[in-house]
Order: structure tokens, then sequence, then C-alpha cells
């Protein structure tokens, strides 16, 4: 295996471990057709952290939505 899949692959769970710890009880699993559940998905861990990210900053900056 290449370097760089590697370091995708420990991106990705960084990504998701600062995702649970900023809110543990969400779930970060991936869920596809049919209702099967997947293992986490870091495309949804870093949506969550760049969510709450834009959230705080708007509330930083006392814009009114």
């Amino acid at each position: 295996e290449d370097s760089r899949g590697a370091r995708k692959r420990a991106n990705d769970m960084r990504t998701i471990e600062v995702a649970r710890r900023v809110e543990p009880s969400l779930d970060f699993r991936a869920v596809e057709r049919g209702g099967i559940t997947r293992s986490d998905s870091p495309d949804k861990a870093a949506s969550f952290l760049l969510a709450t990210y834009g959230e705080r900053w708007i509330l930083r900056q006392g814009v009114k939505t």
C-alpha cells in the first residue's frame, strides 16, 4: 500500500475521532440503500464538523439569520 492511502485513512480516522469528541451522541455511520448500516463515514463526520464550525462562527459574530 502506498503512503498516500495510509495518510488518507489516518486523516479519515482523526476526523471521525474529533467529531465524536465534539458530539459523542451522534452516529457517523453511513447507511446504504435498503437500510444496511456500514462503518463510520469520514464524510458525515467532516460535514458535521464544518457545520458546527459555521454555526459557532455565526454565533460569535452576532449575525442574525
